[in-house]
This record gives C-alpha cells, sequence and structure tokens, in this order.
C-alpha cells in the first residue's frame, strides 16, 4: 500500500485489493470516512496527487481538451486536482478530483510494475518502474524523456527542486537527475538520455550531469527528503541521510 497526502484532512491510499481510495480524516486523527473508490483492473503499487492551481498551466485550460471543466475553485467534493494511480500492469491511470471522479488518461510505457510516482512544480510527472526506467511525462501526458541508468527495479523518486529529481533502486544505488538538459522530444521520438550518454562519451562530449551514491549495501526501497537533506532505507537495515 502507498498514501499520499492532498489536504489537512483528506489523503489518498492504493492497494493490491485494485482499488485507490480517498478518505477524509478527523482533526483528532481517530476517524476517518472513505470519500470515493476507484476500482482498478490490477493490483496498485504507486499514487500521487497535483492539485490544479492554475499556476503552473495545469488549469482548466491546460489543453486536457476539456476534460476537467472549471477548474478554477475547488469542487464539491472539496477536491480540486489528479489523482496518478499506478499498478502492476506498468500503467499509470489519472483520475479527476473535480467535481466526479472519473478517469481522464492512461500513461502506457513502461514494461513492469509502476513503484513510484512523484509531480514536479512545472507539472511534469515522473513514474518509476520494476523495468529499471523512469519516465517523465509533459501536461498532455506525453511522455517526453527516458531515463536509463539502473541496473535492478526502481523502487523509489523524490522531488529534490524545479528540475532534479532522485531515484532508489535494487541495485543499491541512489542517483540524482537533471532532467533541464534536452527535455523534449528528438526528431519526434521520446529521449532516452541512456543513450545519449553512451554517444556522447563515444564522441568525447560531456554527458548530462548524473550524481550516484552508493550508501547502502543492498536494495535501496525508499527514499525521501527531510529539511534539505535526502533520506534513504535500505534492506541492509540501515537508513542513511546526505545533502
Amino acid at each position: 500500500m502507498q498514501v499520499v497526502a492532498i489536504s489537512r484532512n483528506i489523503i489518498g491510499s492504493c492497494a493490491w485489493d485494485q482499488t485507490a481510495r480517498i478518505w477524509h480524516i478527523s482533526d483528532d486523527l481517530r476517524e476517518g470516512v472513505c470519500l470515493h473508490v476507484l476500482v482498478h483492473t490490477c493490483g496498485l503499487t504507486a499514487i500521487a496527487w497535483n492539485g490544479l492551481t492554475g499556476s503552473n498551466g495545469l488549469s482548466g485550460s491546460n489543453g486536457f481538451n476539456g476534460l476537467s471543466g472549471s477548474t478554477g475553485s475547488s469542487g464539491s467534493n472539496g477536491l480540486d486536482g489528479r489523482l496518478f494511480v499506478g499498478g502492476f500492469d506498468g500503467m499509470v491511470r489519472v483520475w479527476d478530483m473535480d467535481l466526479v471522479a472519473r478517469p481522464v488518461a492512461r500513461l502506457q510505457g513502461h514494461r513492469l510494475c509502476v513503484s513510484s510516482i512523484v509531480v514536479m512544480a512545472n507539472g511534469i510527472i515522473a513514474t518509476g518502474s520494476y523495468d529499471g526506467h523512469i519516465r517523465l511525462w509533459d501536461h498532455r501526458y506525453e511522455c517526453i524523456q527516458i531515463l536509463g541508468g539502473h541496473r535492478g527495479y526502481v523502487l523509489g523518486l523524490v522531488v529534490l527542486d524545479d528540475q532534479r529529481i532522485g531515484s532508489c533502486s535494487a541495485d543499491a544505488t541512489i542517483r540524482v537527475w537533471d532532467t533541464a538538459p534536452r527535455m523534449g522530444k528528438k526528431h519526434g521520438r521520446v529521449y532516452d538520455i541512456s543513450c545519449d550518454i553512451q554517444d556522447q562519451m563515444t564522441r568525447g562530449k560531456r554527458a548530462p550531469p548524473i550524481v550516484i551514491y552508493t550508501p547502502h549495501t543492498q536494495w535501496i526501497c525508499c527514499i525521501g527528503t527531510i529539511d534539505g537533506m535526502v533520506v534513504s532505507g535500505s534492506d541492509d537495515a540501515s537508513v542513511c541521510r546526505f545533502v
């Protein structure tokens, strides 16, 4: 199961029972009421929330072909945004939660289970998968970049700043990716950083900056940030933190 905070009293969760749920939690944290049950066709393994503020080009006039309707204010259910849910089938489904919960898009491309989803401040969605790749999607839900390099399952993602994300993997490494270089499609095809690195190394040119940390000896299962520091947890029974 994974959980995401939506607002002070509302959280979202997803689980292997093929459902994602939206909950209202009381102020004293003693009671919870299920507001929505979103049924999928496979077990669910990743969840993320993106509130539609209008300041990042993701409001009602954002090129979503009118699917979201008017999102200038919160809907009658207290929700104003989109829920991203990934599962064992390698797909990420997008739900519009404005007035009535309804599916509006599917992000297809991963070959294996989607393990993690994060939304950057500029609206770019990053998804990590057991196929060892991280995919970046724009606000039209088109894959614009593939970050390849991990030699094991990608198990977690974290947003570090406006253009950098961190990833952890079963290959016992943490990688920091700069998503700014080469952002977008190349010759009409998705741009693959892993291929570009090899090509630039062959030509003697500088490859896009990628920082690799190896703080653990076994699978790194989770990654996050606390007060500007990156924190990771591993199957080696240790927790590491670093800037």
